[in-house]
């Protein structure tokens, strides 16, 4: 969970969902968020007004965008890496931000953690009403950037997209939702893993 100094690393601040919420994410290294972020948030219903998991959230795109959307929803931001959970402490302490930031959590943690080291970290069994996850699905086969963080943005070793599933499956509430972006070919495996229950 070492990263150099979020002030070493050049930052924008760029606006999303029409001017709701503004991220603070590294112009350079790193994963910046998009529109894949915006598609993720949507598929959490505009009535939702439980607890909500963005797991590899990153700088926050996806969870801020569910917190604009559903004004009675808290967000937890769960990220592994240091230096994105702190553009993501950032983006929620930028003034633009104060309407959301009273009902934004973030927990530097790591996803794919199993069990009692899950429980630990802060991700509890049925703690949560809805998660959201547009985890790295790449395999390690493919071609890779040369940047070290994008590529563990982007990148996923051999069966941590699964534990990410069950992650997911294991803290949402019985009846909660769980939303993925994910590849096609992923349907098995998460359908597999989401088989498990909360083993994870």
């Amino acid at each position: 969970m070492t990263a150099p100094a979020e002030d070493k690393v050049e930052e924008t601040l760029d606006v999303f969902h029409r001017g709701a919420f503004h991220l603070v994410q590294p112009a350079l290294k790193g994963h910046r968020s998009g529109v894949d972020a915006m598609i993720l948030a949507s598929a959490v219903p505009g009535g939702f007004a439980g607890r909500a998991a963005d797991l590899g959230s990153g700088a926050g795109a996806a969870g801020l965008a569910v917190a604009a959307r559903c004004p009675k929803a808290r967000v937890t931001l769960v990220e592994r890496s240091g230096l994105m959970a702190g553009f993501a402490r950032k983006t929620i302490a930028h003034p633009l931000n104060a309407a959301l930031a009273g009902r934004i959590d973030i927990l530097e943690a790591d996803v794919a953690l199993k069990g009692k080291a899950r429980v630990l970290a802060g991700l509890a069994d049925n703690s949560f009403d809805f998660a959201i996850m547009n985890p790295p699905f790449n395999e390690p086969r493919d071609r890779t950037t040369p940047d070290p963080l994008k590529a563990e943005a982007h990148v996923m070793p051999e069966g941590m997209f699964e534990q990410w599933v069950r992650t997911a499956a294991a803290i949402v509430k019985p009846g909660g939702g769980i939303a993925i972006i994910a590849r096609p070919g992923s349907i098995r495996p998460i359908l597999d893993a989401l088989g498990g229950g909360s083993a994870g």
